[in-house]
């Protein structure tokens, strides 16, 4: 199997366990790359399962991280997450609510707009009408 595709697989497994806000990711999931790295040209012939047994589960890799946060530091990660999610829901009401006003308002225009019907009769002479 390709090397890459293996250290990708497993950097992806502990960037996805990692909260977005967490302090330090970028530099941590770099380490965690050069490490990895080092690993495979030490062990070329290794596989995802000795990846593994070198550094750990990924969701274990992602615990002792973590662990190292206090958990006022968890909690305030967490907050500004569910925050977000609040400030995003709002955003995305508000505007179902102006296009709901809006298509509102064009139906009224369109529906209140006079018609001019204009119509044109031609009389030629010797015709009856």
């Amino acid at each position: 199997m390709n090397k890459s595709y293996l250290i990708k697989k497993y950097q992806n497994d502990i960037k996805k366990r990692i909260p977005d806000e967490y302090p330090g990711k970028e530099d941590i999931l770099q380490s965690i790359e050069r490490n990895l790295f080092d690993f495979i040209k030490e062990h070329p012939s290794a596989s995802f399962d000795d990846i593994t047994a070198e550094f750990g589960l990924s969701s274990e890799v992602v615990n002792s991280f973590m662990e190292q946060l206090s958990g006022t530091e968890v909690q305030t990660i967490f907050c500004k997450k569910k925050k977000q999610k609040k400030i995003l829901l709002i955003i995305f009401s508000i505007c179902i609510i102006l296009f709901i006003i809006l298509c509102r308002y064009l139906y009224i225009l369109y529906d209140n707009t006079p018609a001019i019907i204009e119509e044109t009769i031609i009389i030629e002479d010797g015709q009856n009408i």
